[in-house]
């Protein structure tokens, strides 16, 4: 088997993340995932054409965050005006992205929103520097399908082998063309 996102091979790019947001699409519902691309890596500012008009007819807007090499996600609770912070080492959001989201909520008319760390003690551990992506995907996993984080570093190898698995039979083959 062709191993694309093994560890020894680095972390996930956002080519990987954006091919895993793919797979997750059906699971949308009312929700809506921003590219990994929107927020340019400064956090200062987004790339053009990649924020909704308006997002008041989503439950919730997921935005996969990469800043300094690392993947967290932001998912903003739109009718309670709430941010949720998703972060593998359970540090705090970095005060420019929260102001880059509280600029984009402004201009939404959306008012000022209350940021919660949803990680309370790290589970990216033992040395393991490669998984943040993959953390990020079973985050937009657990908010999409309502499940609870319940997953380590330890559990990383076998998410790995279950998410390639899954990526790779969502890709067209020659046969299926």
């Amino acid at each position: 088997m062709f191993h694309i996102i093994r560890p020894t091979l680095g972390w996930f790019n956002s080519d990987i993340v954006e091919a895993g947001i793919r797979v997750l699409l059906p699971h949308l519902r009312n929700n809506l995932v921003l590219s990994s691309f929107a927020l340019k890596s400064d956090l200062k500012s987004w790339q053009r054409n990649t924020l909704p008009e308006t997002p008041k007819n989503f439950e919730s807007i997921l935005i996969p965050i990469n800043y300094q090499h690392h993947w967290t996600l932001v998912v903003l609770i739109m009718k309670s005006n709430k941010a949720l912070y998703y972060d593998s080492f359970a540090a705090t959001p970095p005060p420019q992205l929260k102001q880059t989201i509280q600029t984009l909520l402004t201009s939404w008319t959306m008012g000022t929103f209350t940021w919660t760390n949803m990680i309370k003690r790290a589970i990216q551990t033992n040395g393991d520097i490669y998984s943040c992506g993959l953390f990020l995907l079973k985050f937009i996993q657990a908010v999409l399908l309502e499940q609870p984080i319940n997953f380590t570093s330890t559990n990383m190898p076998e998410l790995r082998a279950e998410f390639e698995e899954k990526l790779l039979s969502e890709v067209p083959t020659a046969e299926k063309r």
